[in-house]
């Protein structure tokens, strides 16, 4: 065991008596990392007889900690908290603080302050979801039913991670020996037990499929021209359904539509199927999908007991995520019409366009097609004098250094990843913040602000339908 995870044991151990005594508030982020760490650590509670409620939030801003007014409470933060330290400082003093998370952290030491963050340990990187099912796990060893969880986390997360062999291998190693999880070679395509295979291809954005994603004519058309049926038996073919040969055929096209794409395993690789799911919920990423989509749409009850794997609200749980996926088409829409091209970034803003809760989404989106040669930067409105920015980028750049300087010099905040990274800024200052990043990312590549002298080209995703 890693000084990490003995570190994760001492605590957990530390906290069971006081987690028995006090009443507890839960606060977790509101995407699959967040939800599927809460939906753990509520578990753990429940089943500990713990009186608590569970909190869950788009953000953990300065504004929002600062609000926090609580006296002797067990106040738990899940995959949030580490970078807001300070202004969580002033409940330190009347309650015990634990704090579970994956980002950078600030510096603070409280003698009522828990802190399990990889970074203060040298450790690898994971979701927050990994070590709070840890936690879970050391606190009481029933939980390790939960594993399945921690998965559906990391993989929720795993657009803002490198790839972190040793802690993914130790995880899936527990998941397959506890028997719940089977691994298996195919498409990494939303639907697999869920959707006839012609309107999984149209609406897949999380792998954008050039020229298929957002038409299901082009879909329909594309079948057809490698073989593969639309129907069989009067039944509509899902992925699901396919053979292998065929399924290996379907990869095999897709991987020469996003030929200017230099991810061939975002397309194709380990398949994770939860054993004990019902159908529709058996894809571990499909699963994180849909918690991810009923987060920010603010479903957060239907999204903790989904993540529970309670068919009971599955309908409705489908029901919310066709919405979303609507509302995306639009938002993409509009982003592709609306990408402004600069120097050494695109930005996209969008304003009240696009809601706050997809900017990140829609970012990511487009960094993944042939808008990834420079970083792509969303912003939209949060609020009346606040604009929530977003920034994706795959290349050597780490993007999280370069905009948090900047934010916190507009009286902003920011945090996240090296690749994938967020901030707040005073809507009065985007204008500026939008020249400034572009001068520090090509400071940062070399470039200054020379103009770029290739034309970008390469392919155009179609519009969604």
């Amino acid at each position: 065991m890693n000084l990490f995870l003995e570190n994760i044991e001492k605590v957990a151990k530390a906290i069971k008596p006081i987690a028995k005594a006090k009443k507890v508030i839960v606060f977790s982020h509101y995407d699959a990392d967040g939800i599927a760490s809460a939906a753990i650590f509520a578990k753990m509670l429940l089943r500990l007889g713990s009186n608590f409620q569970i909190k869950i939030l788009n953000q953990l801003t300065k504004k929002t900690a600062s609000q926090l007014n609580f006296s002797n409470r067990l106040l738990v933060f899940l995959d949030f908290g580490s970078g807001q330290l300070d202004s969580l400082a002033h409940l330190l003093d009347n309650n015990i603080v634990l704090i579970i998370d994956h980002h950078k952290p600030k510096n603070l030491s409280h003698l009522n302050l828990f802190h399990l963050n990889p970074h203060l340990f040298n450790a690898e990187e994971a979701s927050s979801s990994v070590y709070t099912y840890y936690f879970a796990k050391y606190l009481d060893v029933k939980n390790v039913d939960l594993a399945y969880l921690a998965l559906v986390g990391y993989f929720g997360d795993n657009i803002f991670l490198t790839t972190q062999e040793k802690i993914l291998e130790k995880v899936l190693n527990e998941c397959v020996e506890l028997k719940q999880i089977e691994v298996k070679k195919g498409l990494k395509i939303f639907g697999r037990f869920s959707k006839p295979l012609y309107k999984a291809l149209a609406q897949s954005y999380e792998c954008f499929i050039p020229g298929i994603t957002g038409s299901e004519e082009a879909s329909v058309q594309f079948l057809s021209e490698i073989g593969i049926p639309l129907k069989k038996r009067e039944n509509f073919v899902r992925l699901a359904d396919l053979s292998e040969e065929e399924e290996k055929i379907l990869a095999s096209e897709i991987i020469k539509l996003r030929i200017n794409e230099d991810r061939p395993e975002d397309i194709f690789g380990n398949i994770y199927l939860i054993k004990k799911a019902p159908e529709e919920l058996k894809d571990i990423r499909e699963l994180a999908t849909l918690l991810n989509a009923l987060g920010r749409k603010q479903y957060y009850d239907i999204a903790i007991k989904l993540a529970w794997l309670d068919s009971k609200v599955l309908n409705k749980a489908m029901q919310i995520y066709s919405e979303y996926k609507k509302e995306l088409s639009s938002y993409i829409d509009f982003a592709l019409k609306n990408v402004k091209h600069m120097e050494n970034v695109y930005v996209i803003d969008a304003q009240d366009k696009i809601p706050h809760y997809a900017i990140g989404i829609i970012t990511s989106i487009l960094s993944k097609t042939n808008y990834s040669d420079k970083p792509v930067i969303g912003l939209a409105n949060y609020d009346e004098e606040t604009v929530k920015v977003s920034i994706r980028f795959s290349g050597n750049l780490d993007v999280i250094k370069v905009l948090k300087p900047i934010a916190e010099s507009m009286d902003g905040e920011a945090g996240g990843h090296s690749n994938a990274a967020g901030a707040f800024i005073p809507l009065e200052k985007k204008t500026n913040f939008i020249k400034t990043i572009n001068k520090a990312i090509g400071d940062a590549n070399g470039k200054g602000s020379q103009e770029q002298k290739m034309v970008h080209s390469g392919f155009r995703p179609s519009l969604p339908q």
